[in-house]
């Protein structure tokens, strides 16, 4: 996506200006990238979980439904995940017995690769809590900080918490029909413009 092109179309250069637009304009078009990329039938709604806004496509109401039916059976997931950086809740809430085994299953744990990540870090103000939508399976080596690329990817975390009120996305990329992402495009609002990485994640 031309998301410094995106950002040209902005009314103003003036930083509150140019957030308020990116919040309104890029859940649009990346749903309708999504549809498009889906290759089926899609159900994306917005949910708002500490002060952050998911799409998240609920699969599992379509099939109920009867309105999909398709093998394998996709799997529920998030597809963009966007908001205002904030100072990290007091108290951070650790629900690692609720959720073991997901999204990172024992085997795959074994493997010494992955990590539970998150679209929206709890350093610049994420949560959990009741939120497992704000989780997914992410290369342990990005996540941590331990490749050039997790160097970037954590740089571009602090630069979301050292300033409070920033717009700041996820949005993970699939290649198949689980809420395993290949690839994950990760933003910031800079004072100098709108900070865009893609990290692999297989």
């Amino acid at each position: 996506m031309d998301y410094v092109g995106q950002l040209a179309k902005a009314p103003a250069t003036d930083d509150e200006v140019r957030a308020r637009w990116l919040h309104e304009t890029l859940p649009m078009l990346w749903l309708e990238e999504y549809r498009a990329s889906a290759n089926r039938v899609i159900n994306v709604m917005k949910v708002e979980a500490g002060g952050f806004c998911f799409g998240f496509d609920l699969v599992a109401e379509l099939i109920a439904l009867g309105e999909l039916a398709v093998e394998p059976e996709p799997d529920d997931r998030t597809v963009f995940a966007w908001g205002r950086s904030r100072v990290p809740p007091a108290g951070r809430k650790h629900e690692d017995a609720r959720l073991r085994g997901w999204p990172v299953a024992p085997e795959h744990r074994a493997e010494d690769r992955w990590d539970r990540g998150h679209f929206i870090g709890h350093s610049f103000g994420g949560v959990i809590d009741r939120a497992e939508l704000n989780v997914f399976r992410q290369l342990r080596v990005v996540n941590r900080g331990w490749s050039p690329a997790g160097k970037r990817y954590r740089s571009m975390e602090k630069c979301a918490a050292a300033t409070p009120g920033s717009f700041v996305f996820s949005r993970p990329v699939y290649e198949d029909h689980t809420a395993y992402p290949a690839k994950l495009e990760f933003g910031v609002l800079t004072a100098d413009g709108l900070w865009v990485e893609e990290f692999s994640n297989v």
